[in-house]
């Protein structure tokens, strides 16, 4: 059956292992979209809790009505918590010299509260605010990639390529497994090593 998801299909993403975390570069939200979709709904299918935090430019009731165009049910998932979209204001606006580990936390939170609800783990679509600065990039990566092998989560973390510079992109993409990014209308997936090397030339 031909996939709803032409261009990146969702069974890349239903097979995706623990601890995955890989990141993507958009330039709209159309190719924002793309990801996004079939990733949630590839969780959704596995019966894993399911967390999509969404860009300022999408108020969560825009939100709802973009998953709904292309996943069944979403109102029902919504209403048993088996997906929540969250502004990123509620994640992100821990400030102070921890500020990286205390959002760790608060994701922990929200997964063990997953498996106490039945879920078999959590899938997290989560979104890098604009212009944040390089060093807060770094940290907050780093401290996900640290962590997220040691427990059933997939996390997929979304960069919007007009609002970040080359030495940042660079940066987020040597801090993730793999990336992907659209080329002459296609999705390409690079590897770590890849941004590690021309970070080097840098």
């Amino acid at each position: 059956m031909e996939s709803k998801y032409p261009i990146y299909g969702i069974d890349a993403f239903r097979n995706l292992s623990w601890g995955s975390h890989i990141c993507h570069f958009y330039h709209s939200t159309d190719e924002l979209l793309e990801i996004v979709l079939p990733f949630l709904e590839a969780g959704l299918e596995q019966n894993q809790f399911c967390v999509w935090v969404i860009p300022e430019t999408l108020s969560p009731l825009k939100a709802q009505e973009l998953l709904a165009r292309e996943i069944p049910g979403v109102e029902e998932f919504l209403k048993k918590r088996a997906l929540a979209i969250l502004q990123e204001e509620e994640v992100y606006s821990v400030r102070g010299p921890d500020r990286a580990q205390k959002i760790i936390e608060l994701w922990l939170q929200r997964f063990n509260d997953g498996l106490r609800r039945g879920f078999t783990g959590m899938r997290v679509a989560g979104h890098c605010p604009y212009n944040a600065p390089l060093e807060s990039i770094r940290r907050y990566e780093r401290e996900v990639d640290r962590v997220i092998g040691k427990y059933k989560i997939i996390a997929v973390c979304a960069y919007a390529v007009e609002r970040f510079s080359v030495a940042q992109a660079i940066e987020a993409g040597c801090l993730h497994e793999k990336s992907f990014m659209k080329k002459r209308g296609d999705w390409e997936s690079i590897p770590r090593a890849t941004y590690a090397a021309v970070k080097d030339r840098l």
